[in-house]
């Protein structure tokens, strides 16, 4: 059992190893360039976009709070008549503002006591936002508490609502003398709190708005990457074109073939690239040819050694009993050619058997061997 678990796990291995040599062999200059291309444009278009939905986020927020801040302001006169006016419009001009705004999702008034006792909202509908603990609204009265002292983040209906709050105060002359009275002077006047407002701003029709925004920008920026790509795969294909024409030459060239010559045109790479192929190839004819003369030639006399005389003389045979012409077969001797040997040495032979092939060569014909 073992022992056929372990075949089965070398076999696993052997078919993953060959599928991915497959795979390598079938990789494309063209299809790498493009990948990485697409890997690029994807990260920087990521990051662009994040920074950008960063940056636009952080900006609707920063408006809305200062908006925030003056429509607080706003609010706090309007406010000022429910503490102390029994104005009965008091309350329909803070709706009126309120209305103005799709940006206010409520507003809300609280007593000194920290008690709400007031609250409009732009949908007329029951709030289910909780109110405002007194804590809370002890802390933005401190001295050192900004107008902007309180905000808070929390959820209406499953949209996302910013609350800010500040203390409402009163003004009061100490002294109504008009005599050497200074408006810069603040001295004789009395602050008094009279109660709290507290605004809730909505601004999902932005963000919702900005997402669109973007999601239509990153739809975009994909066609046009998606463009640039096709044109892209154009263009490497034609400037690799000269490259990919040299696959053949080579695959002749690895079985051996020498016969092929390479266009030497296009990029400078290229011909570089087809030059030296061409060189190669010149190079591996040159040795061939070498390597066959020497196999088939005397070294001495030039003339085709006793092998190949034996391969031409039995394709001539077979040739004249096709043909039905006729051919002849010439033996030449010479005599006392171990005599000279003898008397003046090998070097003096081998020098007669060269002159007497140079003077065969000259009296034959050019289709005899």
């Amino acid at each position: 059992m073992i022992d056929s678990v372990s075949w089965k796990a070398r076999r696993a291995r052997r078919w993953l190893h060959a599928r991915i040599s497959r795979l390598s062999r079938r990789r494309s200059l063209i299809g790498e360039i493009l990948a990485l291309q697409l890997a690029i444009a994807a990260v920087i278009g990521l990051f662009a976009l994040t920074g950008l939905w960063w940056a636009s986020s952080w900006v609707i927020e920063d408006n809305m709070r200062k908006w925030g801040e003056q429509w607080l302001e706003n609010l706090d006169e309007l406010g000022i008549p429910l503490y102390v006016s029994e104005d009965e419009e008091r309350y329909l001009r803070i709706e009126e503002y309120v209305g103005k705004f799709s940006e206010m999702s409520f507003v809300r008034y609280y007593s000194v006591a920290g008690e709400p006792f007031f609250a409009a909202s732009a949908q007329d509908a029951e709030l289910d936002i909780p109110p405002l603990t007194p804590a809370i609204l002890e802390e933005i009265t401190e001295p050192d508490a900004t107008e902007r002292s309180y905000m808070l983040r929390t959820m209406l209906d499953g949209v996302p609502v910013v609350r800010i709050s500040k203390p409402i105060w009163t003004e009061s002359l100490l002294s109504d003398g008009l005599l050497g009275f200074d408006l810069n002077d603040t001295s004789g006047v009395e602050q008094t709190l009279v109660g709290y407002v507290e605004l809730g701003l909505d601004f999902s029709n932005y963000q919702a708005q900005l997402t669109r925004s973007i999601v239509m920008g990153a739809l975009i920026g994909a066609l046009v990457i998606m463009l640039l790509t096709g044109a892209s795969w154009f263009i490497y294909r034609r400037a690799l074109l000269p490259l990919s024409q040299l696959q053949k030459p080579l695959k002749e060239l690895a079985r051996g073939e020498t016969s092929m010559s390479v266009s030497t045109s296009g990029h400078t790479e290229i011909v570089a690239i087809a030059d030296a192929l061409n060189t190669t190839v010149a190079a591996l004819n040159e040795r061939d040819k070498k390597l066959w003369q020497l196999a088939n030639h005397d070294r001495l006399t030039g003339l085709v050694n006793r092998h190949r005389f034996s391969e031409l003389l039995e394709q001539e045979i077979e040739e004249v009993g096709n043909e039905g012409r006729t051919s002849a077969l010439l033996f030449l001797d010479l005599d006392q050619f171990k005599y000279v040997n003898d008397m003046f040495g090998h070097a003096a032979g081998d020098r007669l058997l060269a002159h007497v092939s140079s003077q065969l060569r000259a009296h034959v014909r050019k289709e005899d061997v």
